[in-house]
């Protein structure tokens, strides 16, 4: 954002100052890192990351091949690969839990908050220790992983060099006919791995990650019980058929990755009045939609709200909105224009406003105790409007509030001492998102095996480098104080 005194809000979005990873990778490629980068990313289509040191498209080998075909003698572009290495909440086309910016300890869970409390052993919101300080992001992202349940897909540089490779597999060599015999023979045991029966290897490296993987589908199967004998003994078919259902579940669509298109400055409107918003994803067990939510609006609209107006314009309810006040009659205003401030799918947005209204945006002329009145107001605006109006003296106005209430949806085992343990953390995880992550485990853990079969040592070469990069110990505590005192 950059100011801009024409726009309503004072400032606009400048849409050319975004940087690629391609032009990152570049950076740190020419300099900046010299030394070794590793990384945590848990925003959506994170794993993007990834490509600074991992190429979109393998290169392969043309002794694999009787007659070698010309996309193969056509070599994708190469680029100079920094040594950067990490994990991120999920792949480049999802979104991640972590988009919601929602830090309530009954509802912010996943990768996001995970990763950092496994690796500190802290509770990030009372800052108890809930054990040791992990020593890596590789054993923080392990721990992170079990207990995420959220449409995360956590995954590892190292891994997304795999998928590079089973990519090419799939979309290349599993279509190619001039295969010698040998390569032939690999790729099918390459998909009867994926298909859950994997060969025999003896590589130590590639057994360890086997068994971490082993770790994960076994918990998501504690998590939902329901999914066991899918994650366990599922082909690709049915696991597809878990991801895609309404499309049968064939072809290779779910888990080849997918170049999403790139939207460069120049596509876009370089002067856009307002703040670019971005899509979010929907909270889990959020909005109900249907004649309830209608039903609701009604009631709002036609009984409380403009009872709740009357009194808001007569300062009738000063007590209750103190120095909110002038952001209320902000939004009754906007919700006259039809906007919908009220359901219980509009936080984001009475958020959005508060934010804008609070004066937060310009700090030299911020009114602390104004905007924390006004941030306070836009995060219990709704609870707040119905316990007012489920004591007014109007019966018609104290059914309508209570009518609502018993539509809202209500979060699972929301208490007045909320524990992410003892609520949204405890969901099961989704069939689909199960299913995602398996599917996942299967490809990388079949392409490593075609690697070793094959004896691509450059490869295996780079995928141990990338391993050793991730696993990285941080320094330990006495030497960032003594790096403090200048010692």
């Amino acid at each position: 954002l950059e100011s801009d005194p024409r726009s309503a809000r004072g400032w606009k979005t400048t849409r050319n100052e975004s940087l690629s990873v391609t032009e990152l990778r570049d950076v740190l490629a020419s300099g900046l890192g010299k030394g070794r980068v590793v990384f945590c990313m848990t925003q959506c289509h994170s794993g993007g990351f990834h490509f600074l040191s991992v190429p979109r498209e393998m290169a392969a080998d043309p002794k694999w091949f009787k007659k070698v075909p010309s996309w193969v003698t056509k070599k994708p572009e190469q680029s100079v690969f920094p040594r950067v290495a990490g994990f991120t909440a999920t792949d480049e086309r999802s979104l991640a839990a972590g988009c919601m910016a929602d830090p309530d300890p009954a509802s912010w869970v996943g990768y996001e908050r995970f990763m950092p409390e496994s690796l500190l052993g802290m509770n990030l919101f009372s800052l108890e220790r809930t054990g040791p300080g992990l020593k890596s992001f590789a054993d923080a992202h392990s721990a992170a992983t079990m207990m995420d349940r959220t449409i995360d897909k956590p995954g590892a540089t190292s891994e997304e060099y795999l998928e590079r490779w089973a990519s090419l597999i799939e979309t290349r060599l599993a279509k190619d006919s001039d295969l010698t015999d040998k390569v032939k023979a690999l790729v099918a045991a390459y998909q009867r791995s994926v298909d859950g029966r994997p060969g025999k290897v003896w590589d130590g490296a590639w057994k360890e990650r086997q068994g971490l993987f082993r770790q994960f589908i076994e918990k998501l199967s504690e998590q939902n019980p329901s999914v066991k004998d899918l994650l366990l003994t599922g082909t690709r078919a049915d696991l597809e058929k878990a991801i895609r259902p309404r499309n049968g579940g064939r072809g290779n669509q779910a888990s080849v990755p997918i170049e999403p298109p790139i939207q460069t400055a120049q596509t876009q409107t370089q002067t856009s009045p307002e703040p670019l918003t971005l899509q979010r994803p929907a909270r889990q067990g959020g909005r109900r939609g249907g004649a309830g939510s209608s039903e609701t609006m009604k009631l709002w609209t036609n009984t409380v709200r403009p009872a709740w107006k009357l009194a808001v314009e007569s300062n009738a309810v000063s007590k209750v909105l103190g120095r909110a006040s002038e952001f209320e009659k902000h939004l009754l205003n906007l919700e006259a224009k039809g906007r919908d401030y009220f359901s219980s799918g509009s936080s984001d947005l009475v958020a959005d406003e508060a934010y804008w209204h609070s004066g937060y945006a310009t700090p030299q002329s911020l009114d602390e105790a104004k905007a924390e009145a006004v941030i306070g107001w836009g995060t219990t605006r709704r609870p707040a409007i119905l316990s007012w109006a489920g004591k007014s003296e109007d019966a018609g106005i104290r059914v309508a509030a209570e009518k609502i209430l018993q539509m809202s949806p209500r979060r699972n085992g929301a208490t007045s001492e909320p524990a992410v343990e003892s609520n949204t953390a405890l969901r099961p995880v989704s069939r689909r998102v199960a299913a995602e992550r398996t599917l996942r485990y299967r490809r990388v853990l079949a392409a490593w095996e075609f690697l070793v079969s094959v004896n691509h040592r450059s490869a295996l070469t780079r995928l141990r480098e990338l391993t050793e990069l991730e696993r990285t110990p941080l320094p330990p505590p006495e030497s960032i104080a003594s790096h403090k005192s200048g010692k």
